[in-house]
């Protein structure tokens, strides 16, 4: 039979009155030593720094007016979108408007377009999945979405829209023929949002793409805020700048999904 081996309890004795009393001495020499100086916490690789931020894209500019809010560990940013492709025609008509609205606001940035090249229109709130939450997610969305058939839209309008909480303001194009379809997805994708407790969609959606966007400054009023966006849609309310758009049109495929920095694509019935 083993047994373990302890000390004596006057060696255990002895030795805690050896380790107090160094730590008595330790106490009366701090002014006597230098301070140690502390060594800077050690960096991540950026490829681990990107793991523990996410990108959230708020509703109306998903690549380029979007936030940056720290990761809560498990939690996943999602967007459900459609991407539009441009077009050269499209490009030029997006550059020239870029050009006329930046002679009132040079500040106006690009809006970057997705990692297919894509313009995005949101079918979805950004909203926040748990890891083990995104398998199903998918799955029920899948169900949902890949039922629905493929269409067309087709842009109608320039227009303005103002970030919720009135930091960025943005000049878009209105969606125009097919808003009808691609309101009938985001009732789908609702239904799957309810199941897991998450945000719906906005009851009445107003579907359409960014192409640029302002930073409003922090000393700017709501006031300041909704007067420069009236301007920026006013700039297009002649119709000769709107009426290349009526030329515009797409066919839409399949519906995307990003969460995290995973892509998913769901293809709509030929």
């Amino acid at each position: 039979m083993n047994f373990l081996e302890y000390s004596s309890s006057s060696e255990s004795d002895d030795n805690l009155e050896t380790t107090s009393k160094r730590k008595i001495d330790d106490v009366n020499d701090v002014d006597a030593r230098p301070p140690k100086k502390r060594l800077p916490p050690p960096v991540l690789p950026a490829a681990l720094q990107n793991k523990y931020k996410a990108k959230v894209e708020n509703k109306l500019a998903t690549n380029s007016g979007g936030k940056l809010v720290e990761f809560i560990p498990g939690n996943w940013s999602t967007i459900v979108y459609i991407s539009v492709v441009p077009t050269d025609e499209m490009l030029e008509v997006v550059k020239n408007a870029m050009a006329e609205a930046q002679t009132k606001y040079p500040e106006l940035i690009p809006v970057k377009t997705m990692d297919d090249g894509g313009f995005h229109i949101s079918l979805s709130k950004t909203i926040f999945l748990k890891a083990f939450q995104i398998p199903r997610f998918i799955e029920l969305l899948k169900a949902r979405v890949s039922n629905r058939e493929c269409f067309g839209i087709s842009f109608s309008e320039f227009n303005s829209y103002i970030n919720d909480e009135y930091t960025k303001t943005f000049l878009s194009l209105d969606v125009g023929s097919g808003s009808g379809e691609l309101e009938t997805l985001t009732r789908d994708i609702d239904t799957v949002l309810k199941s897991f407790s998450q945000p719906v969609f906005y009851e009445n959606p107003k579907y359409h793409t960014s192409i640029g966007y302002l930073i409003n400054s922090e000393s700017m009023s709501k006031s300041d805020v909704i007067a420069v966006s009236h301007t920026l849609r006013n700039m297009f309310s002649d119709t000769t700048l709107s009426h290349p758009l009526s030329s515009l049109s797409f066919a839409l495929r399949e519906v995307h999904c990003k969460t995290g920095d995973k892509l998913y694509r769901f293809p709509l019935l030929s």
